[in-house]
């Protein structure tokens, strides 16, 4: 039993590890908070994405959340804890614009993972996570392929807010729609916000993500002097090589 969940351990550890290594190629940034978003996918099912806002108390974020008094998604979290670990919670707010609970309270699953969190002056608490596009939770919302997402997000100041357990200010929230679609190497870089109509561009791109198809083969590598035998040929030297030369195919 020790060996088998020594082992389970591992796994999650480098899974966490690969996804923290995600690029994240595209970004919003939107002026009431201020809210700053960029994302990036691992592959056509999981989506990495990061947010920051300005609180040092909790900043939480909601997909498909069209309405502030809906029954919303709710993602949370903060950097430090009050001292203790950072965490994230994966919620749900059953009675609209209230106190969310945790997924799991209702019956549903935890489906986010917690890749990165980090707190500055300048722009308050950072995380970065990750989680399924559709994650078969009826408490979740999905990220549907060519379908703009309502994004609904707000943070903790004070004094009005001061907890974990503190609603945000009336003022400290905002509603945003944003296109995350992502299709092999074709991905949706508009974004709308408010009632604003913006156009949608695509853009191909090289994907420099672990297990992409778009990064160079060992003879490819070997070839370009990245590495000198196949005993170096490993995932790591593809993304950095990747990386390094901008994306530019072999």
């Amino acid at each position: 039993m020790a060996t088998t969940m020594g082992l389970m351990s591992n796994m999650v550890s480098s899974s966490s590890e690969v996804l923290s290594e995600v690029a994240l190629p595209f970004e919003h940034t939107d002026n009431v908070g201020t809210f700053h978003m960029k994302w990036g996918y691992y592959d056509n099912e999981t989506i990495v994405l990061e947010f920051s806002l300005p609180s040092e108390i909790w900043i939480g974020i909601g997909i498909d959340c069209s309405d502030g008094s809906a029954r919303c998604d709710m993602i949370i979290g903060n950097a430090d804890g009050d001292g203790n670990e950072p965490f994230l919670y994966d919620t749900y707010e059953p009675h609209g614009d209230r106190q969310s609970v945790n997924d799991t309270l209702l019956g549903g699953t935890h489906d986010v993972s917690l890749l990165r969190a980090s707190y500055s002056i300048e722009r308050g608490t950072t995380l970065r996570f990750s989680r399924k596009v559709d994650t078969g939770d009826r408490f979740d919302g999905k990220i549907e392929p060519g379908k703009p997402t309502d994004i609904i997000y707000a943070w903790c100041a004070p004094p009005f807010c001061d907890s974990i357990e503190t609603a945000h200010a009336p003022g400290d929230w905002n509603i945003i729609t944003v296109d995350l679609h992502y299709d092999g190497k074709t991905r949706s870089n508009g974004a709308l916000s408010g009632t604003r109509k913006g156009s949608y561009t695509t853009t191909t791109i090289t994907d420099c993500t672990a297990g992409s198809p778009d990064l160079c083969s060992c003879s490819e590598l070997i070839a370009a002097g990245a590495i000198e035998s196949m005993d170096e040929c490993t995932q790591g030297a593809a993304v950095a090589f990747c990386k390094e030369h901008g994306g530019a195919s072999c």
